[in-house]
């Protein structure tokens, strides 16, 4: 049985991430209207670059689960959490 962990995304992932997306955007492009038929590694990167300022922003948090040979296995995250509110 293989490890599944979450982690926080890492500018090494641009890539992966991009395949990821590209390997699965028949089946994503109905749900997420960012994964458009034009998507790019560019969008890719300014995704996965934007992710440090929204967590120090405390907007967002998001992760990326890999297995324990690190494959990407998906994502995850925490949206518009209000820690002042508690929601």
């Amino acid at each position: 049985m293989s490890d599944v962990l979450i982690r926080r995304y890492e500018p090494t992932d641009i890539e992966a991430v991009y395949q990821a997306v590209i390997e699965s955007q028949e089946e994503l492009s109905g749900w997420m209207p960012w994964c458009h038929a034009n998507y790019s590694r560019s969008d890719t990167a300014d995704w996965v670059n934007s992710r440090p300022a929204a967590w120090d922003l405390n907007e967002e948090w998001s992760f990326l689960i890999v297995n324990g040979e690190d494959r990407i296995l998906g994502g995850c995250g925490i949206l518009r959490y209000e820690p002042r509110n508690g929601v």
